[in-house]
């Protein structure tokens, strides 16, 4: 069995699933950029010009950090495949799939399993009617103030299809049609561990830090966080809380910056950056209104950090209450404080949810043993289903 596995986007989840498929299954990785935006997750190389194209594996490995290719080590096969843009309405995308197409039937691939969100993947799909087809969908349902009408046409295409699904929550797999529920497959991810390889061992945990980290939208509840820090502010005066990702506020911050309890950083995070800051935390906090799975909770669980998160969405599936984290309502400052005092204050509740942690993160549904074992069934099914 020989799997091409095209990501549009979630490379830090993909190329941590790789590592552990490619230990009994042969698997090819290709991550898929267009010109505007050469940035996604741990890999960043907008300051690069490149061809829409395939890249060679010597500009591959130009653009791939040092410490992904040590983490990969050889284990599976990566390239690069730029588009122009991802317009829909642009007819050369149809041309740029139908050479990508190619190059999968040339390698004579079994299955394609697609991870994420792109419109491409359809005329992909179309190019190669003879090889079996998994999606690995993420956001099924827009998170609020992010609707995205293609994005979600998108999905609910996918998810009609009879190709086999992938979802990382039962609670996204709830919006699928009955009909389509044989074709449909919950696999977790598990904890982020290739963040691990920017770890510096001079970095040290700080007493009542806390750390939000990622995209700045409505979704994620800052405004409640904040509100929140005024009421804790009470009890532990020396409280820090981080703010840490790109994206344009949507409520006044100004009265912050000046403010010794926050430390406001408002702009794409590099690697480095990111797990400095992680290592500083004594927790993260996920304030979210709404909510899919988590990458921000599988990136705390890899440094054994405690989280505090709404639970919403598909959150309560990955914290378990007081056991490796804290839940509380969303929207609910008053809750969320007592969460954070109750949890800064008592070291052994939290050495307690550390230790609770890393024991779960072994275990079924988080082990990548495990979860690379249920996905290659996935392809396994989706073999059957073609044939």
């Amino acid at each position: 069995m020989k799997i091409a596995f095209i990501s549009f986007g979630h490379i830090d989840v993909a190329i941590t699933l790789l590592k552990y498929i490619s230990r009994s299954t042969e698997i090819d990785l290709y991550l898929v950029f267009s010109k505007k935006n050469r940035r996604e997750s741990i890999i960043n190389f907008n300051h690069l010009a490149v061809p829409a194209r395939i890249l060679s594996h010597e500009k591959t490995l130009n653009i791939i950090p040092a410490e992904i290719r040590k983490y990969i080590n050889n284990s599976f096969n990566y390239s690069i495949f730029i588009y122009d843009n991802f317009k829909i309405s642009n007819i050369k995308n149809i041309a740029m799939s139908y050479k990508f197409s190619k190059i999968l039937r040339k390698q004579q691939y079994n299955c394609i399993h697609f991870n994420g969100n792109n419109f491409q993947q359809l005329p992909i799909s179309l190019f190669t009617p003879n090889i079996a087809k998994v999606h690995t969908i993420h956001d099924y349902e827009a998170h609020s103030g992010e609707i995205n009408k293609w994005a979600q046409r998108i999905n609910k295409m996918l998810m009609l299809s009879k190709n086999q699904k992938i979802m990382h929550s039962k609670n996204i797999a709830s919006y699928a049609h009955p009909r389509i529920k044989s074709s449909l497959n919950i696999i977790y991810y598990g904890p982020l561990e290739i963040y691990k390889k920017w770890e510096k061992l001079d970095v040290l945990e700080e007493h009542n830090t806390l750390l939000f980290f990622g995209r700045i939208s409505p979704y994620k509840g800052i405004e409640y966080l904040v509100e929140s820090i005024s009421l804790v502010k009470n009890i532990i005066p020396d409280i820090k809380l981080i703010i840490a990702g790109a994206g344009k506020y949507y409520f006044n911050v100004d009265n912050l910056l000046n403010d010794p309890a926050y430390e406001i950083i408002n702009h794409y995070l590099s690697n480095e950056e990111l797990v400095k800051l992680i290592q500083r935390a004594s927790t993260i906090i996920c304030p979210y209104t709404d909510a899919t799975q988590s990458g921000v909770i599988m990136t705390a669980f890899a440094f054994n950090k405690p989280v505090i998160a709404s639970a919403v969405g598909g959150i309560p599936e990955l914290i378990l209450h007081n056991e490796t984290g804290i839940l509380v309502p969303p929207r609910n400052p008053g809750a969320l404080a007592n969460a954070i005092i109750e949890l800064l204050l008592n070291s052994h509740k939290l050495n307690e949810l550390k230790s609770n942690m890393e024991i779960r993160c072994k275990k079924s549904p988080f082990s990548w043993d495990v979860i690379a074992e249920q996905t290659i069934n996935v392809y396994k099914k989706a073999l059957e289903q073609k044939h």
